[in-house]
């Protein structure tokens, strides 16, 4: 992806978090939200909403029908609120903040996260990652076309063997345990999430190495493990015919 495109591409990611945080907004409000001039603003959510990703009623838009897990209902089945309350259940039970990613092309986007109280960075709701920053979206590239895992392999001068490598294993425990990233004192459980055996997202949970270590680690694991599992099954009820479908086709 060239510079231009990727800049195209997290300026619209930047307008997608916008509506979704606001719920509805106008052109002129959301330009002013995110610092585009408002022509540009038009122009992409003109395209946002030719193909379904924004949905305009009387001057005011807010996120379509690509978002929605049943496009008939409409954003009442929204891969956030389908996740809600797994991420929060998560938090409740492991005591630390829980994360709802989604592989967007070569990155991964923080759609949604449940915050602990404990002092501990989690990336805002909308932010564009790497999709081998952690453990937050490794489960998402373990699951990616071999071709864009070389070429991330290729772009950062790393031998492919041992990224595999890893994402074999990835694939066969069903989670990921980083430590030291994003920040020094950080550990991350991950695991993905199927829809119609494809991966469609990863949830995971962030805390302090003081805190996740031993027989601790081991039981976040299983909870990340399990939440995975209950939002897998949830995706696979009536009301998930899509789940996420990305601006870039994800391969």
């Amino acid at each position: 992806m060239s510079a231009r495109e990727t800049s195209s591409l997290l300026r619209g990611l930047r307008i997608l978090e916008s509506v979704a945080l606001a719920g509805k907004t106008n052109v002129e409000d959301l330009a002013a939200r995110t610092g585009v001039p408002i022509s540009t603003a038009y122009r992409y959510m003109r395209s946002l909403r030719e193909h379904d990703y924004l949905t305009e009623s009387g001057g005011l838009y807010s996120l379509g029908t690509r978002f929605a897990l049943d496009p008939r209902r409409g954003n009442s089945g929204h891969l956030v609120q389908m996740a809600d309350a797994v991420l929060r259940s998560l938090r409740q039970r492991t005591g630390q903040t829980a994360v709802l990613t989604v592989r967007v092309g070569s990155t991964a986007l923080c759609l949604d996260r449940a915050v602990s109280p404990v002092p501990n960075y989690a990336p805002p709701r909308g932010t564009v990652l790497s999709l081998d920053s952690d453990a937050s979206t490794t489960p998402l590239l373990a699951f990616a076309p071999t071709s864009l895992i070389q070429d991330i392999a290729d772009r950062e001068n790393r031998s492919a063997e041992p990224i595999f490598g890893k994402l074999g294993l990835i694939r066969e425990r069903g989670c990921d345990v980083t430590r030291g990233r994003p920040t020094p004192d950080t550990v991350v459980v991950g695991a993905p999430v199927f829809r119609e055996g494809r991966c469609v997202c990863a949830v995971s949970v962030l805390g302090p190495g003081r805190a996740l270590h031993g027989a601790a680690l081991d039981r976040v694991v299983r909870m990340v493990r399990d939440a995975a599992g209950q939002l897998t099954g949830d995706l696979a009820s009536a009301d998930g015919a899509v789940a996420w479908i990305a601006l870039e086709n994800q391969g």
